[in-house]
């Protein structure tokens, strides 16, 4: 049977929990430290794999937990199901622990193998052990702290190879991909000590050693043939030497060297070795021999004449040299005294003069300085034909002649300027001539078609006007191009012709209507009645069309029609129209005109016409409105009498029994003076009290009425309902006066009554008493105050010492008053306060004056002045212990009583308690005074800062001293600079010491205080620096203030 719960409700822990809400977490409490105990506290406990979001609980009160398993494989199923929001969690073995409740908590793991270890947002310190280690990512640590973050204490190793930072105690993956183990330098900065295999080790970094062929441990053991192993790292050898012996002498140079062992060292080889071994060389090229098995030495130079030798012997002389009876070569010499000279088969021959070498009994070259020349001789050189002489012959004749085949100068033909090889194998033309397959041609009749020649005058770069360019040869254009690219196709056009749209030359009489002359590029304006076509041709004009468009749009018609739509139309076609004039109709019938554009007639109505109408129906109109005018003044005239009778009362004298007394002047009164009246027949102050007085009209002529009073009245204010009145002959009406008294005080005063003639224009007053007397308040009457003397002067006001009504009284004047609306409002408030005072501990508020010029506060007299007066004139030892503490008892009475209907003093100082009496054993010594600066606190709590300039520097709070919100715990910190001062009967920051306000200030602010004075007692001092605490909740309530100071007294 399938169990459905309630809706809003969920089955929880194998339907073991009945849950109401959206909340799918579970935590089982722990009743022992032995977590496989499984004895929990709640009933559907352990946490099962259908609970994912269950967590088990250590106790709170101990701080350890045994953790005994081998099976790990629920823990890794449940990895997916995880809340990944939940705090302060450990995964561990299966087990989901919860760490919230519990503070420095030591899990101990006893398990058969490592087992891992994972947390989630830890916000609390933990230490886990294990027997046989566990696992935190990659590393395999014994013990271990977690919070934040992970640092094992204790590591067995580092797992796939990580290595182990010292400084964060976590294993961790190489930076280097290529690296194996690495250490982190001063800078935190890996350096591989250990690299992967085919990876060398080079100043903390693996590479890639191209030149190593094995390597082992991040070292080369084996490099390729030309480096050698340096460090385990593979280098070319700055000798050559790929190996070497023990003695550190060569064992064997580098195959790519070119060099041999020589006793232990890489010598250099010629280039002249054909083959070689390790330590010598083998065979040297044709013409050398191996000189000591280390170098080729040439022939010629070991044995003299010789061109090829075999080890120690010469095999072939040099030519015209033999070898003699001794194998060396010398040469050949004849044995005949005439023909001396020798040629290259060894024939002797007759020697030429200068001639030093013969070739087939020929010579072929001459001493130096000597030329040869035909006829096998060797002559001096022509250096006026032959430039660059030689003893072969000449190699180069001046411009014009040539070397010849006899290898003398030759003259050129006389059309070739410089020739080669031939007098007519031109090289050059002289002016106008080209050279053509080595010949001199003339250039006459390129020049008449050619604009541009080549140097040689031979090709054409640019053809002259109607020839175009082919092969570098100027080819004639069609007959009607003035210039081509190619046959057929023209640029321009020749003088006769223009170029048409589809760019074809056709004849310029074709282009009828051209204003001005017609060029190659056709017409560029037409005449009137034409317009432009195709571009550069010219078309008539529609019929009548005198101007148009280059597509046929007539701008310009004749006289006579009407432009519409680009068509020139006769104006009969526009209706009504009558007469057209410059593409418009300019007349139409009469009550019509024609429109804007002039295409149709439009209704348009005569003016004067329409003027004339318009005259007539304001005239009638103007009639209308004066009948109905008139008719309405009588109307309302009747009505206002009818209103009048209604609001104000207004009523015929004879038809009342009233008993009206005439002023003067016709001005009836139904009574001699007004008496206001309300409470046992006395007023309310500042509230208004209603009387009534009936005025009529004696007079035969209509009279108006209204009431004026005294200006500058301090005592009341005066209302009159209705304001002014028009009475006529005969009639009276009710006025409502409406008095509302400033001040406690009796009224007798007089009003005027003003009345004038409507018909005459005479004016008259009259004037009427009115009495009131108003019931006791704490507004006063200035003059029941009388100032005595002064006695004290404040941050807000004077104080006097006076007398109220024959009573003793302390009377504060207000220095600066604020008249406006506002201020006047917020001095009501602050007395209105003052007046709900109940308090023996608070100085009785007799009231105040409101007057504007006369603004103050009247309190009860104290006959001993302020705290701070007594300070300042009587010694300490003249005031015991106990009066002091009654004094700030009593004061401390007057804050509490403050403080419980939610005002704040936020001037509390010596200057603000007075001292009523001297004597023990009387019920109240001092009372709390000037509240000039108190506000209730549920107006201000939001917004009470240093700004408002309220209280004493020496006494203000630290949070006033910063201009942040302050609230009560202010008033306290006040009291006790106040209780310091009184119970030490001293001042709490001396001027030898804070000689500026601003250094008490700063003092404060940095939570500095004053140390024991030694008129304060221990208990007294431990009250004080309980109330003057830095921050401001830390500070005692008033209340517990009160009780301390009791205990003082008793």
């Amino acid at each position: 049977m399938k169990i459905s719960p309630p809706k809003g409700f969920k089955l929880l822990a194998g339907n073991q929990l009945l849950r109401y809400g959206e909340s799918n977490r579970l935590f089982c409490h722990l009743k022992s430290t032995n977590l496989n105990e499984s004895q929990y506290v709640e009933p559907y406990c352990p946490c099962d794999i259908t609970s994912p979001d269950c967590y088990i609980v250590p106790i709170s009160t101990e701080h350890r937990i045994f953790i005994h398993t081998n099976d790990t494989n629920e823990f890794q199923s449940t990895k997916s199901l995880r809340n990944l929001d939940e705090k302060n969690v450990f995964y561990i073995a299966g087990y989901q622990l919860s760490v919230t409740k519990t503070a420095n908590l030591n899990i101990h793991l006893d398990t058969a193998e490592p087992t891992e270890v994972e947390f989630q947002q830890l916000e609390k310190k933990t230490f886990v052990s294990s027997t046989n280690g566990f696992t935190v990512g990659s590393t395999l640590c014994s013990s271990g702290f977690f919070s934040d973050e992970f640092r094992c204490s204790k590591l067995l190793k580092c797992l796939n190879g990580d290595s182990f930072d010292s400084i964060t105690q976590k294993c961790y993956i190489c930076d280097d991909v290529n690296c194996v183990t690495c250490i982190k330098d001063k800078n935190l900065v890996d350096k591989c000590v250990l690299c992967k295999d085919g990876y060398v080790h080079i100043d903390g970094v693996c590479v890639k050693d191209p030149h190593c062929l094995v390597n082992r441990l991040s070292d080369c053991i084996k490099c390729e043939d030309g480096y050698i192993n340096y460090r385990g790292r593979c280098k070319e050898p700055d000798d050559n030497c790929q190996t070497r012996n023990n003695d550190n002498t060569c064992q064997m140079c580098t195959s790519s060297s070119n060099t041999v062992n020589v006793n232990g060292k890489c010598v250099p080889i010629s280039d002249y070795v054909v083959m070689r071994g390790d330590s010598s060389i083998i065979y040297c090229q044709k013409g050398y021999f191996v000189l000591n098995e280390t170098f080729c030495e040439k022939c010629d130079n070991h044995f003299g004449n010789c061109d090829e030798c075999i080890g120690e012997q010469c095999t072939v002389c040099k030519m015209n040299y033999e070898f003699d009876l001794n194998g060396n070569c010398v040469l050949k010499t004849c044995k005949n005294s005439i023909n001396t000279a020798i040629d290259n088969n060894g024939k002797c021959l007759l020697p030429i003069e200068h001639c030093i070498l013969y070739k087939n009994e020929k010579c072929v070259n001459c001493d130096e300085g000597y030329m040869l020349e035909s006829f096998n001789k060797c002559v001096v050189p022509d250096l006026t034909t032959c430039i660059t002489p030689n003893t072969t012959g000449c190699l180069r004749c001046k411009d014009g002649m040539y070397v010849d085949n006899e290898l003398k100068c030759s003259d050129c033909d006389p059309m070739c300027p410089t020739c080669k090889n031939s007098p007519d194998f031109c090289l050059t033309c002289p002016d106008k001539r080209f050279l053509k397959n080595n010949k001199c041609l003339s250039n006459a009749e390129l020049e008449a078609v050619c604009k541009v020649m080549s140097l040689g005058g031979d090709r054409c770069y640019e053809c002259q006007d109607g020839f175009y360019l082919k092969d570098q040869q100027c080819q004639r254009c069609d007959e009607q191009c003035g210039s081509c690219k190619i046959p057929h196709i023209c640029l321009t056009c020749n003088e006769t012709n223009f170029m048409n749209d589809q760019n074809q030359c056709v004849p310029q009489s074709l282009i009828y209507g051209c204003s001005v002359a017609i060029t190659q590029r056709g017409c560029t304006q037409c005449e009137e009645g034409y317009h432009t076509y195709k571009s550069n041709q010219c078309q008539k004009c529609t019929d009548k069309c005198i101007r148009c468009l280059s597509d046929g749009e007539c701008t310009i018609c004749e006289n006579g029609t009407v432009l519409n739509k680009g068509l020139c139309l006769s104006y009969t076609t526009v209706t009504g129209c009558i007469e057209a004039m410059n593409n418009r109709c300019i007349k139409c019938p009469f009550w019509q005109a024609p429109s804007v554009d002039g295409l149709y007639c439009m209704n348009s109505p005569v003016w004067w016409v329409i003027l004339l109408a318009v005259i007539g129906g304001v005239v009638l109109l103007i009639g209308l409105i004066l009948a109905f005018f008139f008719a309405s003044l009588k109307i309302m005239k009747v009505q206002k009498m009818k209103e009048l009778k209604r609001r104000f009362n207004v009523f015929k004298m004879s038809k009342t029994n009233l008993d009206f007394v005439e002023l003067s002047d016709g001005i009836m009164v139904d009574k001699p003076y007004v008496e206001f009246c309300s409470i046992e027949d006395k007023v309310p102050v500042d509230i208004e009290t209603q009387a009534v007085l009936c005025i009529g009209n004696s007079n035969r002529k209509v009279t108006k009425v209204q009431f004026s009073i005294k200006t500058g009245e301090e005592k009341f204010e005066l209302r009159v309902c209705p304001e002014m009145v028009t009475l006529r002959s005969g009639y009276a009406c009710e006025f409502s006066l409406f008095l509302t008294p400033k001040f406690t005080c009796k009224i007798e005063s007089t009003v005027l009554i003003i009345s004038k003639n409507l018909s005459t224009g005479k004016e008259s007053a009259n004037e009427f008493l009115i009495k009131a007397e108003t019931v006791m308040s704490t507004r006063l009457d200035p003059k029941d105050l009388v100032d005595i003397e002064q006695v004290g002067e404040g941050g807000f006001g004077v104080v006097f010492k006076g007398t109220y009504k024959e009573k003793l009284v302390a009377i504060k004047k207000m220095k600066v008053f604020d008249v406006s609306a506002e201020g006047i409002e917020d001095f009501t408030r602050e007395i209105d306060m003052l007046d709900k005072f109940r308090s023996e501990f608070i100085v009785h508020f007799y009231g105040a004056v409101f007057v504007t010029t006369k603004i103050c506060i009247v309190t009860e007299f104290a006959e001993f002045g302020s705290l701070n007066s007594m300070l300042k004139k009587i010694p300490s030892k003249e005031v015991e212990r106990g009066l002091r503490i009654k004094f700030m008892f009593d004061a401390a009475r007057g804050i509490q009583y403050l403080h419980s209907n939610n005002i704040m003093h936020r001037d509390i100082k010596p200057d603000n308690i007075l001292i009523f009496s001297m004597n023990k054993g009387v019920q109240v010594n001092a009372k709390l005074t000037d509240f000039g600066s108190s506000r209730n606190i549920n107006m201000l709590m939001t917004n009470m800062t240093f700004t408002k300039g309220i209280g004493t520097p020496i006494y203000m709070a630290p949070e006033v001293l910063k201009q942040e919100k302050y609230t009560k715990p202010a008033d306290i910190f006040s009291f006790s600079i106040t209780m310091y001062e009184c119970f030490g009967w001293c001042k709490a920051y001396p001027m030898e010491l804070f000689r500026y306000s601003w250094m008490i200030a700063e003092f404060v602010s940095d939570n500095k205080r004053m140390e024991k004075s030694d008129n304060i007692t221990a208990k007294e001092f431990n009250l004080i620096q309980d109330t003057w605490s830095q921050e401001a909740k830390t500070r005692l309530l008033i209340e517990d203030v009160v009780l301390r100071i009791k205990d003082l007294i008793e």
